[in-house]
């Protein structure tokens, strides 16, 4: 059985199966307590004593981030491999060194933390002798139906719902791109795809 996942950023994860794992969010939580850290370390002076425990004040929020990011992304991956019936993974193959220097988005694809997760999931779906199949980065998942594969000419990222008007199959934006990532994964290793 292979499940799709699409990664996103509302939601930290989306599955073919149309289960949904929830973005926490944890820099953006600790954004104002840290920016009144930084502010405060920045009105000291570089030689004095004070100057180091700011320092290490500043550090220790984004050491808890941090954390709080990879427990988070630990504990998800564990129940996709450890807990699932499924044997391979599909997921976009994401360029997000390239997806970073969109300076809106840049904060919020940081704070979910896209790239360790992928590792995590590579390395564990490895140890456990599963697969972790990777669709094309440039595949439009999100503007085909997974139902009649209809491609829309555009699609914006606000629509979240939207409707096929070849086959008016109602969708979920990210649970028809999780259907269409484990769809098109399936039709790479069969040597079949299109894109």
């Amino acid at each position: 059985m292979t499940v799709g996942i699409d990664l996103g950023i509302s939601h930290l994860l989306v599955l073919s199966d149309s289960s949904k794992v929830d973005n926490p969010k944890h820099l953006a939580k600790a954004s104002q307590r840290l920016s009144i850290q930084q502010k405060i370390f920045a009105r000291k002076q570089k030689t004095s004593k004070n100057y180091q425990k700011q320092k290490l004040a500043v550090a220790r929020i984004h050491e808890k981030v941090r954390n709080q990011r990879l427990d988070l992304h630990h504990e998800v991956t564990y129940k996709l491999i450890c807990e699932n019936q499924a044997t391979s993974y599909a997921i976009e193959d994401l360029g997000v060194k390239n997806m970073v220097k969109n300076r809106k988005l840049a904060k919020a694809i940081n704070d979910v933390g896209w790239g360790q997760f992928v590792t995590l999931l590579t390395y564990k779906a490895n140890w456990y002798g599963k697969n972790v199949l990777k669709v094309n980065q440039f595949f439009a998942s999100s503007k085909i139906c997974s139902h009649c594969h209809h491609k829309l000419d555009s699609l914006p990222l606000s629509v979240r719902h939207w409707v096929c008007p070849n086959c008016q199959t109602q969708h979920d934006s990210d649970i028809n791109t999780g259907n269409n990532i484990r769809q098109q994964a399936l039709a790479d290793v069969a040597g079949l795809a299109t894109v």
